[in-house]
């Protein structure tokens, strides 16, 4: 069997980390991963560092990383304007692929982890499901720019490139902050310690949406799947837990899980200004229950919760074109998010 060669870019987020893990399960793979900080959790790959905005750095750093030939990006910037993020996004995509061109001659796929924002789920209501062949929405959006260097660039190249819009990502991280599960866990949290119930912070609205979910290890997979399957190639595809789920059927099950009483729903607008003075709340959460002495900061960025706890729309994405190629991993939402918790208690980062 041919030795393949992965590049994940964004290898230290939540994505990229179980990607890493995904491909030394397979065998056959030679891992290395790029992020500008080092990993917290050990994923088995080896870790490049540099900034992707950085074009000498970008290209000095791939010339020393012999044969790639499939390269997984989860990379986003941060702390950017809304306005920059297009134009960074795309100086990020064009200083790798112009180092790619130089270096990797036996490159045969990249493949780029996208999600339902490409539909507008942050702007408006839409209908459902959602379809890969969905107009776009207008601009700005970093997924079209990005989807569109790679389409431009791979005219009279040998390589492929495929793309997977998943929806609400689910997983167990350590270090990264922008997660949904430890963001609930923290919150869980510092309500238990205020003795207060446990009430829903979002909007009625949100409360009530049915969304597409993933958990982030069936994500690795599938990405893994369309990047090596033939009818993957150049193609876009939608992925899902194969089920939904609401706050509003999760909501009292989190309760019972902490053994807390499920109270009503309680706005909390903006929820990053609401808990931004919580900080000592939590280190008394850590001390009180013998937890890893991490910082708020962190497990969690409850920025995270402005969107997640008030959007507008439900996202219910069709997976009938990934089920066509032979992709058939499901997991129950519900229970996957339950037992995240567990593992996020287990890991003594929650109480």
């Amino acid at each position: 069997m041919t030795k393949k060669t992965a590049l994940i870019v964004g290898a230290s987020g939540l994505v990229g980390t179980y990607l890493a893990r995904q491909l030394a399960s397979e065998g056959g793979w030679e891992v290395y991963g790029v992020s500008r900080g080092k990993p917290k959790l050990e994923a088995g790959y080896r870790h490049v560092a540099f900034d992707l905005l950085d074009r000498d750095a970008c290209r000095n750093a791939l010339k020393e990383i012999p044969g790639v030939t499939h390269v997984f990006t989860a990379a986003r910037v941060k702390n950017a304007r809304y306005d920059e993020h297009e134009s960074k996004n795309a100086q990020m995509f064009d200083n790798l692929l112009d180092g790619l061109d130089d270096y990797a001659p036996n490159l045969q796929h990249i493949h780029m982890v996208h999600g339902t924002k490409w539909y507008g789920s942050h702007l408006h209501p839409t209908y459902m499901p959602i379809r890969e062949d969905d107009p776009r929405e207008m601009p700005p959006n970093p997924y079209y720019v990005q989807q569109d260097i790679v389409s431009e660039r791979q005219r009279g190249k040998r390589w492929t490139w495929s793309s997977t819009r998943p929806g609400v990502i689910m997983g167990y991280a350590l270090g990264y902050p922008h997660n949904i599960v430890a963001l609930v866990a923290a919150y869980v949290a510092i309500s238990r310690e205020l003795g207060v119930p446990l009430r829903f912070p979002g909007s009625y609205l949100c409360y009530g949406l049915v969304q597409s979910a993933i958990d982030v290890r069936i994500l690795c997979k599938a990405a893994s799947w369309v990047s090596q399957h033939p009818d993957g190639a150049n193609q876009p595809f939608n992925v899902s837990n194969g089920d939904v789920f609401s706050w509003a059927n999760l909501w009292p099950r989190i309760a019972d899980f902490y053994g807390m009483k499920c109270g009503h729903v309680q706005p909390l607008e903006p929820f990053s200004e609401f808990m931004r003075d919580k900080d000592p709340i939590w280190d008394r959460v850590v001390r009180k229950h013998g937890l890893r002495p991490l910082s708020r900061q962190d497990v969690v960025a409850w920025e995270y919760g402005d969107y997640h706890f008030y959007k507008k729309r439900s996202d219910i994405v069709s997976t009938i074109k990934l089920l066509k190629t032979g992709f058939h991993d499901f997991i129950d939402t519900e229970s996957l998010f339950i037992e995240l918790l567990q593992r996020y208690r287990d890991e003594k980062i929650f109480p």
